[in-house]
Order: C-alpha cells, then structure tokens, then sequence
C-alpha cells in the first residue's frame, strides 16, 4: 500500500503489518484533469499541474487531514501506479480492506455547493452513482462530506445525513452504520449497485469484489465476462445463497405461461398466433447489478441452510451449484411439465413447450406468502434457459415443493445457460403443439421413435432436422404410448414425407400405425393415411378404438435461404364426440 506524507508529500509504500494504523482516504468523483502517481512525482519539474483541480484535490485532502492529526492519506489517484497491470490488480482487490481500515474517509463533492444537508440537492451528486464510490460510502467506519469548497457539511453517521444517504442509495442505514456485510443478501448487496455506473464494464464487476469478499484477476477486455466470473465466484463463496439467482422482473403470472383453456379456445377458434416468449432467454446468471434493481428484500429462506448438508434424516444432500460453461449446473426443487410459449425468429412462429417452474430457496422479506421461482423453457437435453422475468407465487403446490425440498424425489438437477437459438433450416419439422384433451390431465408419455436410415437433430425440443433436408426417400417420426390397461393396442402416429407424381418437392405425411413391440416403430403399415397436397392442410383420424386424432400442417417458405418447413399440430379427443371440435384452418395469405 502506497501512502501519500500529509506535510511533505512523499510517496511511501508499506506491507501487510508495517501499514500505519491511522490514515485518510479520499473518496471523489474523477475528472478528466487528474494527477497521477508519475504526475505527482514529477510535480516539482511541471508547474502546470497546480492548476490542475485534481492537484488542488489532494492539497486540499491533506490539508484536512493535517487538521485532523493524520500523517498520511491514501488518494486512488496518485497512490496507485496504474502502468503496472500486477499492481492496479493488487490494489482493486485491497481496496475495500484498505478503505475499511482507515481512521477516516473524506467525500469531496464537486457537485454539491450548499453549507449545510439538503437532501434533494444532496440526491443530484454524481458521487452517488458511480460504482466505486459504494464500497467508498459503506467499507469505513467514518465518512465525512464536504462541498465543491471544501467544506464540511456532515457525516454518514449523523441521523439526518444517515437517513438521506439511505434514501438516494436504497441501502439500509444498519449496514451504512457498520453492520455486518454478511448479513445482507447476496441479492441485497447486488440491489445496492443497480443504479451505479461505470467508465469501463469490467469495472461494474471490480468495484464489487471486496463487497463480497472475493479476489479474483483483473482481465480488462474482457467486457461483461467480468460480472459473470463474479458471480460464478460468489456462488462458490455462497452456495446456499439462492437470491444470487433472484434477479429480473417480478411478476405474479409469467408472459410465456399458457393454459389448458387457452389452448382449446386457440385450437377451437382460430386466431392470431399465441404471443412470442420475451427475447432472448438467459441463463442462470444477470448480465449486470442493473438486473439486481427489485432484489432488495430477497433472502435465504429456512430451507436453504440443510438443503446441501446432510440431517438426521439422511436425506442425501443436494449437490452444490457449479459453472459450466456460460451456464450452471443446479440442483433445484421443481414443479411438473409446464407448457409454454417458444418463439422461433425466422420464420417467426410460436411453439407450446414443456417447461418447468425451479423453486429458489428464498424469500421475500417484505411478503411471507410468496414462492419465488424461476420460469424455465428447455432448449436441449438437460439445458434450460429462464427469461427476465422472477414468477413470485402464492401456490400452495409450490409452498409445499418447498417443504419437500430436502427429498430427491423432488428436486431436479439441470443446466440454466443462455439459450443457443436455432436457426430453422430448409427441411425441418416443427412440432407446434401436441394437446390432449380427453381429460384435465394429459395420459400419455410422449418419447420419439425414428427411423434409424435418417439422422435426427435432437438437441432442440419438437424440432425434427433431417439429413438430406428435402430428400424425397421415407423417414419418420413416432410418438407412442402405451396403454394396455385401458384395452388399447400400442399404436403411433407417423410423420414423413413421400414422393408425389408431377411434384419436385416431397409431400408432408401422416397417419397412425400399429406398433409392435421389438419392432421398428417407423413401420409403414399404416392404418389410416393422408399426403398432404397444399400449404395449408388437416387430416382428422376416427376410428375405434383410437382417440380421434387432428392432424394440421402448415408449410412456410424460408426467406432468404429458399426451401421449406412443415409445422405440424396434433390434437387428441374423445372419440364420440356430439359437437364437431375439429381444428378450424386459418387461411393466411403469407402461408401460400
């Protein structure tokens, strides 16, 4: 640690126990006429630099200092030798200590011209809003303000100026007045800097280091990797700390959520297209503190602290949260197969997905009777990937998901990263929706059966990708269940596409087939069939002892690339059937 002489002005540096116990700081927004450690050396041969406003800073800091019995005084500014990367890298991770250690840190606001506290004029400082002036305001035990001349006008310690300071910064006045750190959230500590800003973006992460206690090395240049290598260490420090996770904006119903209701009522009536899921989907972690702006009163609830220790129940413990990647890699309680909206960009179209709801162990301090949540849509096997926004429920399912949390029965372990966004390619079948509704609970176990001749792209749900797109030889897809128990025969719905005399395009096909076990579940022994002939088609199967089956294919053309794809909606009733529910064709001019 580099200090400044408060009389003479030389530069000293110290080590570990040699520091004087009683220094300065100073703590001030830069500007662009700064003297720094080179310049300050070499102040006696440039005579230009007293006219400098960051020269007179430090005058004016040491001149204060002196006033109060310091020797010494640490100033960012000249005290760092910021041509050496080791030494910038050293001081950015003591910083926070250095400042908790010092006898006192003086707040020079440039901005700031009354006497005494006003607070409307004192919420206007930039000071207030810059990322490293956090750390400055909250890791001293003393802080004194002083005004563009100079003068004292309070300190964070008296009531009034307490109680102000916590009003512009949203920082409790317990943790301004010295409170332990480790008390607070991660989530609250990261709400702290949400409206600050930096010069730099690796900065946004730096500043916040000593906040949580973490050292890691400086890499400028690496942009927004900064804050997600923070907090990939901050999960490692705090592994049981969920409101980590508890970022975005809170919502009692989530925009990608869809009900049974809705589908029938879209299904039965038509209709624009169901809305598209928010853009893009995220992974586990924020991209910045600005993400952390409603997480002020998240906190670990009381199942976090057993959910990865063993208890007297020997229940098996969770597994602790790591980075994979650009994602993690999470072990959560989690709610069911959800179905929700996706939404593909090109050609634009809207896709029911089963997604999951993930329990975050913690909770609202302000609201007992809130489950937060994550809404998570599956994007490849295992990998999940959430949206903005935080799904804060009043559901008693969910309250009890809680309370089984430490049973492996209900947790789920998966990977939340940033969602790789498919790119339909000339060929693919998208799997639109698949509905049952022959009851308020879906019977069927859905899995794919495909035809070993052809190469099927799996790494995204619903979407079949074969290998040549737009070959005419048969492939196919089955989706099978079995129920034995209610009399029915194992049976398939087969999907492919077929050679049509006088067409260079292959024809979409579809149909239901016996399946028999042991065999290849692509037979085309097909019971009932269909080629379908024009860009917007339906195919309805009614036969006993089948479920009535609506088959709809949608054929879109590819802009910019050429070719095509096929989208296809499947829907299952009862058989006997009154009322006619068949699945109404939406004619759109653009799908011709």
């Amino acid at each position: 640690m580099r200090l400044l002489n408060t009389r003479n002005g030389d530069m000293v540096e110290f080590f570990d126990e040699s520091i004087p116990s009683k220094y300065a700081v100073l703590s001030h927004r830069w500007g662009d006429d700064e003297v720094f450690y080179h310049d300050w050396l070499a102040r006696s041969l440039r005579s230009e630099l007293r006219d400098r406003r960051g020269f007179k800073k430090i005058q004016h800091c040491c001149e204060q200092a002196i006033k109060d019995g310091i020797e010494w005084v640490w100033i960012d500014t000249c005290c760092i030798d910021k041509t050496s990367s080791q030494e910038l890298s050293e001081a950015i991770n003591s910083m926070f200590r250095w400042y908790q250690r010092s006898a006192v840190c003086y707040v020079y606001l440039y901005d700031y011209d009354k006497s005494e506290l006003d607070a409307e004029s004192l919420g206007e400082c930039e000071w207030f809003y810059r990322g490293w002036t956090l750390q400055e305001l909250i890791a001293p035990s003393i802080v004194d303000f002083y005004n563009k001349d100079w003068q004292r006008f309070g300190s964070k310690s008296d009531k009034d100026m307490c109680g102000a300071i916590s009003k512009i910064t949203n920082i409790d006045t317990e943790f301004l007045l010295g409170a332990d750190m480790e008390s607070a959230s991660v989530a609250k500590r990261m709400s702290w800097a949400s409206k600050r800003t930096t010069s730099r973006t690796e900065d946004m992460a730096y500043c916040l280091l000593g906040m949580f206690d973490i050292n890691m090395p400086l890499l400028y240049g690496e942009g927004r990797k900064a804050f997600q290598r923070l907090q990939e260490e901050i999960l490692k420090t705090y592994p049981a700390d969920h409101s980590l996770y508890a970022w975005g904006d809170p919502v009692d119903r989530t925009s990608i959520a869809v009900s049974r209701e809705t589908v029938v009522q879209r299904l039965r009536e038509g209709g624009d297209d169901p809305p598209a899921s928010p853009e893009p989907l995220h992974g586990l972690l924020a991209s910045s503190p600005r993400d952390f702006e409603f997480s002020r009163n998240f906190s670990p609830n009381s199942v976090s602290g057993s959910f990865y220790m063993n208890d007297h129940r020997g229940v098996e413990p969770a597994s602790y949260p790591a980075a994979v990647g650009k994602g993690v890699r999470i072990e959560l309680p989690t709610v069911g197969d959800n179905p929700s909206y996706y939404q593909f960009n090109e050609p634009p179209l809207s896709q029911i997905r089963y997604g999951t709801y993930a329990v975050l162990l913690c909770k609202d301090d302000t609201d007992d009777d809130v489950v937060i949540c994550l809404p998570l849509l599956r994007w490849g096997p295992g990998y999940y990937a959430r949206t903005r926004e935080l799904y804060l429920a009043r559901d008693f399912y969910l309250f009890r998901r809680l309370e089984w949390a430490g049973s492996a029965e209900y947790r789920s372990i998966m990977t939340i990263a940033p969602e790789r966004k498919v790119r339909l390619q000339a060929g693919d079948v998208v799997l639109r929706s698949i509905v049952d509704f022959r009851g308020p609970i879906n019977p069927l176990t859905w899995s794919f059966a495909v035809n070993l001749d052809h190469k099927i792209n799996g790494d995204f749900d619903n979407i079949l990708r074969v290998a040549p797109n737009l070959s005419a030889r048969y492939y196919s897809l089955a989706l099978y269940n079995s129920q034995a128990s209610q009399g029915l025969q194992d049976w398939s719905i087969i999907l492919g596409r077929t050679d049509v005399e006088d067409r260079d395009l292959p024809a979409f096909q579809a149909g239901i087939a016996p399946r028999i076990p042991g065999q290849n579940d692509c037979t085309r022994d097909f019971i009932c069939d269909k080629i379908f002939q024009t860009p917007l088609d339906e195919f309805t199967i009614d036969l006993d002892p089948y479920p009535k089956i609506e088959i709809r294919v949608e054929r879109h053309l590819l802009p910019g690339q050429g070719g095509f794809i096929d989208v296809v909606d499947i829907a299952l009733r009862e058989r006997i059937d009154p009322i006619p529910t068949a699945i109404p064709l939406r004619r759109k001019s653009d799908n011709h």
